[in-house]
């Protein structure tokens, strides 16, 4: 059931997720069906932002549109949420993004004895193991739970303010497997309703995001780069949070 709205606070639409679950390539695929393409991806703001972005009309009502890694508690004491859009990702493929998102960045302090490397050169290296074992220890990266817990904690509570919510939860291996018909989901739940063209707004999307955000859009990532053996270690280590997300049934691979 909705609650009832704070009308202290700015309205406005979030797109919530824990970093580098794909919320990037969410945003492209929102401004162009939305906002006119590159510059409507400039549109969704980050949370907290003092200048709103464009508004998108949800439910007949213009609302601008958000986006945050952040907790819970900072979408309620920001903004009066009138709709939230979720994404999750295998929290494996979480890691393998990040390492090459820190490396990138120049985060030493995460890397083993402070030197950035990146996905490839940690495998080449026989390294991966040391990083699928911290990642489940400190349930997520490290770097990234000041802003958003830990991994498992961000996404309990998310589920959980999602339930008194009007929301609409994207699964990223769904998105990248079925896209047109997830972007007309996504659509018809903003809109309240009709049709878009989805392929059109996908590969716009698409070339938005080679252009402009450099991003590699695969599900299960870890299929391809990791040994049955890594993978059966990241599941022993993680199980009970692979299980409560739904990634132990048969969309997950068996070691």
């Amino acid at each position: 059931m909705p609650v009832d709205h704070d009308s202290n606070l700015p309205r406005g639409l979030v797109l919530a997720s824990y970093p580098r679950s794909g919320s990037n390539w969410i945003r492209a695929i929102m401004g162009h069906a939305f906002f006119g393409g590159d510059e409507g991806f400039l549109s969704i703001r980050n949370l907290g932002d003092t200048t709103p972005g464009e508004t998108v009309e949800f439910r007949g009502r213009p609302c601008p549109v958000y986006k945050t890694h952040g907790r819970t508690e900072e979408i309620s004491q920001s903004i009066d949420a009138a709709a939230v859009i979720t994404v999750h990702r295998h929290p494996l493929d979480v890691l393998l993004s990040a390492l090459n998102f820190l490396n990138a960045r120049g985060q030493a302090a995460f890397f083993r004895d402070g030197i950035c490397m990146s996905v490839n050169d940690i495998l080449a290296a026989g390294d991966i193991d040391y990083y699928i074992d911290k990642f489940c220890a400190e349930d997520g990266i490290s770097q990234f739970s000041r802003g958003c817990g830990t991994y498992s904690g961000y996404h309990r509570d998310l589920k959980q303010f999602c339930e008194t919510r009007t929301a609409f939860e994207i699964v990223y291996e769904d998105m990248f497997a079925a896209p047109d018909g997830k972007i007309l989901d996504l659509y018809r739940f903003v809109t309240g309703g009709g049709d878009c063209d989805a392929g059109l707004i996908r590969r716009g999307a698409e070339a938005q995001s080679s252009q402009f955000l450099s991003l590699q859009k695969t599900a299960y990532t870890h299929r391809t780069l990791l040994s049955a053996q890594q993978i059966a270690r990241f599941r022993a280590g993680y199980r009970d949070t692979l299980e409560a997300m739904g990634y132990c049934d048969d969309r997950e691979i068996t070691a």
